[in-house]
């Protein structure tokens, strides 16, 4: 997980509480890391018309997530 090639973490599991650990796996790694629920809720605030912002569960939801017309 420390090496140069590994550009983020995947954390595969809806079951795991990842939403609570996700910004101390970032800071611990210095590297991105993205549980399934995060890309879920990223994916869904975007389609609902929400803006990205910090909510404090990691960097993903700080940026704009894909428009209505990317799922069409």
């Amino acid at each position: 997980l420390d090496g140069p090639d590994v550009e983020a973490v995947f954390l595969s599991c809806t079951a795991m509480p990842s939403l609570e650990v996700i910004e101390a796996i970032e800071a611990r790694l210095g590297k991105p890391a993205v549980g399934s629920n995060q890309a879920t809720l990223w994916a869904m605030r975007a389609l609902a018309g929400l803006p990205a912002g910090p909510l404090g569960v990691g960097r993903l939801l700080s940026l704009p997530g894909p428009d209505a017309d990317t799922w069409r």
